[in-house]
């Protein structure tokens, strides 16, 4: 067998291994850049969700998720959170505005992360 011969696999090979580095380089950046982004954007959801995670008792602290909240707020929530910002952690006005606050969360956080089979709260009061 000729040199030439016995070198063309093995440069195939060299050929396929250094396409196949090359893709696996361009992938790994696409997806490093994906998850840079979404990592960097908040959604309504996981803001509220921080606010329930947050079982500490430092009014600023709790005021300052809030407000994240409150920015990310659909228009249908966004007076309610804005009291629970506004009332002491404290007050019954806090209380309830924060009630109010978990059963919409309960509806739409199950929504919008796909979760359409999990059984949803109506609230029965006229």
């Amino acid at each position: 067998m000729s040199p030439l011969r016995a070198a063309r696999p093995r440069r195939a090979f060299l050929v396929a291994v250094s396409v196949g580095a090359l893709t696996a380089a361009t992938v790994g950046v696409a997806l490093a850049g994906a998850s840079s982004h979404a990592a960097g954007a908040t959604s309504y959801c996981s803001a509220a969700r921080r606010v329930d995670d947050y079982h500490g008792h430092d009014t600023r602290r709790l005021s300052s998720l809030l407000e994240r909240v409150q920015q990310l707020a659909p228009t249908e929530i966004s007076r309610v959170v804005t009291t629970m910002r506004h009332a002491g952690s404290a007050s019954a006005e806090f209380a309830a505005a924060r009630t109010i606050w978990g059963r919409y969360n309960t509806n739409h956080c199950c929504t919008c992360i796909g979760g359409s089979s999990v059984p949803q709260v109506v609230s029965t009061a006229p």
